[in-house]
């Protein structure tokens, strides 16, 4: 889809001599960071693109992956179909931590032994040990996602923009109990404006 993309602002440059201003929100940004920053050289981004506006991102990722953790998408009846779609969507493995922002910042407590920490890395191994994450989903993001996932979010080569509430709390932690194999509770932060 990045090729229809980039052939429509190509498009509309031509006809118009005008520059596109791209503009993604929340889940949409990181298709949009990985579009001017993977998809098109600098000098492609310069010439047709006057800036990128990002709205509430989510570029890094969020710790708490709900969708793909609780496997339900509101307003939509849970059902096997369901689960099995969002566990295979590329655009909520997108949404998992990215390692390199998150580092060494513990995600997940007490997975295999009790006081144990795990930092962003673990998420996709630790989904599926929970069968958040069947073997075709964790070969989908290893595909399209994982390469994301491990570098820093680039700078856009294009004047940019970041709008976002550093005031929303979000779930940044999991505490697993191992001798029953699921979550017992979930750690809120109140947002620190540049990841969530």
């Amino acid at each position: 889809e990045y090729v229809k993309l980039k052939s429509k602002i190509e498009e509309v440059y031509e006809k118009t001599k005008e520059k596109s201003v791209i503009m993604g929100h929340s889940q949409g940004t990181s298709f949009v960071s990985i579009f001017i920053s993977n998809f098109t050289t600098p000098e492609w981004a310069q010439k047709y693109i006057d800036s990128v506006i990002f709205l509430a991102p989510a570029f890094a990722g969020w710790p708490s992956f709900q969708r793909i953790f609780t496997q339900s998408f509101s307003p939509f009846k849970t059902c096997d179909e369901l689960k099995k779609s969002i566990m295979r969507m590329p655009g909520l493995h997108i949404m998992t931590p990215n390692h390199a922002i998150y580092g060494d910042i513990p995600i997940i407590h007490n997975w295999h032994q009790d006081y144990d920490q795990d930092n962003a890395t673990q998420v996709v191994p630790w989904l599926r040990s929970l069968n958040k994450m069947d073997d075709e989903s964790v070969e989908i993001y290893k595909a399209f996602i994982e390469k994301f996932q491990k570098v820093p979010v680039p700078e856009p080569p294009v004047p940019s923009f970041i709008l976002y509430n550093d005031g929303i709390g979000t779930n940044v932690r999991y505490i697993h109990y191992l001798r029953q194999n699921r979550i017992v509770s979930k750690i809120p932060h109140p947002g620190d404006g540049t990841v969530t």
